[in-house]
């Protein structure tokens, strides 16, 4: 099986781009997280222009095209504030360090941009998740193994797609805590307690309690995935989950991994972070405190969090049963439709 070859790697992108992530790294002294964070801002905004990665310039982005783009991004129900946010700091950062080396001119006007975020995105939706029947669709369309010429074989590996949802949609990660984390992420507490740790916004950890049904998913992508690249190394802790290659996602690949399940499953196009949603809901729907479902969320605002209780309780035509997506977890094709 193949990676598909239709997303731009990092490496395909033009130099300034690479010169700005060393300038991250070696001059700003961000951590690894915040450069991931900060290169997927630029990348995003970079592909809703249609630019072609390898021969981006700093004078592609010109203020009236990166307005388009965030007026786009805040009339899209798949993108919050937190992501807008994200990007016009990547998009800032990525200007002063042109303007610092003589690469570009005079940056975009930033406060501008953000005034038209703010203003496009009034009134708040409420946001996207995936309902019961379309979050088991997708569960099923995860673990089915696929002929050589189905749609999304060349990218799908059932073990490790079934152990990647359940996290996503059981977990409410967000995209970057998913592709960062480590198999050491995973800790024993003792005998009967298993918490993953997360490397959350900011630096902070929070504990989330693993349930049984996704210790053992885990425990069989770890087994399947050390069969295909051999144990790893006792000095090193690597990627949680991988791709076909062995290498560690980030968002371009996560996001097209989860567009080819979305299609395959023939459920809307929901975007990762609809995932995350669909975990809050689920909670809320199962009766969990608020207050626990803003620290397994990492959410610092409770006023954030209490979206989920009113989205629970919207009615039965909408809400998700308790703790689907953890049962959901719990059961592997050819067993889903029971």
């Amino acid at each position: 099986m193949e990676e598909p070859c239709g997303r731009p790697e990092a490496v395909h992108m033009g130099e300034a781009f690479h010169l700005w992530k060393s300038w991250l790294r070696d001059y700003e002294h961000k951590s690894a997280n915040s450069v991931l964070a900060y290169t997927q801002g630029l990348r995003r905004v970079i592909d809703i222009a249609g630019v072609e990665p390898r021969s981006f310039k700093p004078d592609d982005m010109e203020q009236a095209r990166l307005t388009n783009i965030v007026r786009e991004m805040s009339g899209s129900s798949s993108t919050n504030r937190s992501t807008i946010n994200q990007t016009l700091a990547a998009v800032k950062s990525f200007y002063e360090f042109c303007a610092h080396d003589g690469l570009s001119g005079t940056g975009p006007d930033l406060e501008r941009l953000r005034k038209v975020a703010n203003l496009e995105r009034e009134p708040k939706e409420d946001p996207v998740y995936y309902e019961g029947p379309e979050l088991t669709k997708l569960f099923e369309a995860a673990s089915k193994d696929r002929a050589k010429d189905e749609l999304g074989a060349g990218m799908m590996w059932p073990v490790r797609d079934h152990a990647m949802l359940s996290f996503l949609a059981a977990l409410g990660l967000r995209a970057v805590e998913l592709y960062t984390a480590d198999v050491e992420w995973i800790r024993p507490i003792d005998e009967e307690t298993v918490v993953f740790a997360v490397a959350g916004k900011g630096m902070k950890t929070r504990y989330i309690p693993m349930t049984p049904e996704l210790i053992d998913v885990n425990q069989e992508w770890q087994i399947e995935r050390a069969s295909r690249f051999g144990n790893r190394s006792r000095r090193e802790s690597p990627p949680l989950f991988v791709t076909m290659t062995g290498e560690r996602f980030d968002y371009q690949r996560l996001r097209y991994w989860l567009r080819a399940l979305n299609r395959a499953a023939h459920v809307p196009d929901h975007s990762l972070h609809a995932l995350r949603h669909t975990a809050g809901v689920q909670w809320a729907a199962d009766g969990v405190p608020l207050n626990e479902i803003q620290h397994l969320l990492g959410h610092e605002n409770i006023q954030t969090t209490g979206i989920y209780t009113n989205l629970a309780g919207v009615g039965s035509s909408r809400a998700i049963p308790p703790s689907l997506a953890n049962r959901l977890a719990g059961r592997r094709a050819p067993d889903m439709g029971n």
